[in-house]
Order: structure tokens, then sequence, then C-alpha cells
């Protein structure tokens, strides 16, 4: 099995990497390693056949979380596993509607991520989330809460749905609400609307700090 990391923080990706490199229960012929999703796909489009991908969300260039929605389309084969320290309800809810194997919080140790990988790799989807009863949650009707404390620019981000992602990527290229509107075959309304919507939950007021927002590394 050939497993590909993607991890903007090379110690932990390396550390990831010694833990299944040292494990009897996990046979890996190669472990190689991305920052970022653009890496990621330069590797996949490659000569080299990679089996796992264990992902970041948050990574400059291409993150995880757009990263994914392309490898559904392009490498349905592929197996994904995400560990990343943000969780949200409609976040894990996105990632099984792409057929993401698992997903496990940063912070877990070692017997717990072989344990998991483990599962996983049998055929088995674990989407676990540190909780108050840290419990491991696997049903199709799983509920989370969006994590307490302060909002960073990626979770911003996430929180848009995919058509507030989509006009605001058209709002920071530039096109106007009328320009917005004919492309997506939206009345201009219904633009002005997503756009109060996405200034509200991004907590920006004006496109430049919108377009900073989306390309924050």
């Amino acid at each position: 099995m050939n497993i590909l990391i993607a991890d903007d923080h090379k110690l932990y990706s390396l550390g990831l990497k010694s833990i299944l490199k040292t494990s009897t229960s996990i046979i890996c012929n190669s472990i190689d390693y991305c920052s970022n999703g653009k890496q990621v796909l330069a590797k996949l489009n490659g000569d080299k056949k990679y089996d796992l991908l264990i992902t970041d969300l948050n990574m400059p260039e291409l993150d995880g979380h757009k990263l994914i929605e392309i490898l559904h389309a392009r490498f349905p084969k592929l197996k994904i596993i995400v560990i990343s320290m943000y969780f949200s309800h409609k976040l894990i809810e996105k990632l099984k509607r792409y057929n993401v194997c698992g997903y496990l919080p940063k912070g877990i140790d070692e017997s717990e991520i072989t344990l998991y990988l483990n599962q996983i790799l049998n055929g088995k989807k674990i989407f676990k989330v540190t909780n108050s009863q840290n419990s491991i949650i696997t049903n199709s009707d799983l509920k989370l809460n969006a994590t307490d404390g302060f909002i960073d620019s990626f979770e911003k981000k996430i929180n848009l749905t995919e058509r507030e992602q989509e006009i605001a990527r058209l709002m920071i290229s530039d096109f106007g609400n009328v320009e917005i509107s004919k492309k997506l075959f939206l009345t201009v309304e219904t633009i002005k609307s997503h756009r109060k919507n996405i200034y509200s939950k991004t907590g920006v007021n004006n496109v430049l700090n919108l377009y900073k927002l989306f390309n924050k590394g």
C-alpha cells in the first residue's frame, strides 16, 4: 500500500509517518508527503499509484476541503482519511457525501491512530470527534455542533454553502451582481441576498477583505 500524507505542518507529517512505519498492523510500501492540495494533485497525476490519502483540511494554495471535492470526481477509488483540528456538523456531512472514509481529530494518541486507521482500511467508516463523551460517531445521522471559541479564516470559509463559496469567488474575481446573476442564471436580487449572507457569515464588509480571507495561507 502506498500512502500520501498532506499537511502543511511538516513535523506533524513526519511524526505520523513514523507511527505508520513502526506499526506492525499497517503494512505500507511507501509514504510520501505534500504540504498542500496542489502538490497532492501533482503526485496523484504522476506515475505512482496511491491507495490512501491522509489529509489535513487547512492548507495553503489548495485546502483539503476543496481538494476532496476534486478527488471525488477524479480519483473515486482513492481512500481518503481526514485528520484535522476542525469539525462541524456541516463539514462532517460534506466529507461523508464525498465518500471520505473517516475523520480523526488531531491530538489523539498513537494507539488510537493505528487502531482507527486499521478499522477504516478494513472497510469501516469512522468519524471520531472530541466531544463531552469523547465518543466515536459512525451513524449516518451524525449531529455535531461547531467548535466553541474563535473562528479563523478557514472555518469562516467552510461555513459558507457551496453556492455562497461560488459567488464569493466570482466577487473576488471582480464580477458585479449583474454579471454573476447572468453567469449563474439567478436573479440580481438573489445574488444580493447571497452577498449579504456571505458578508454576515465571514464577518467581512468588502470585496478586498473577502479576497484576503479566501487567499489567506
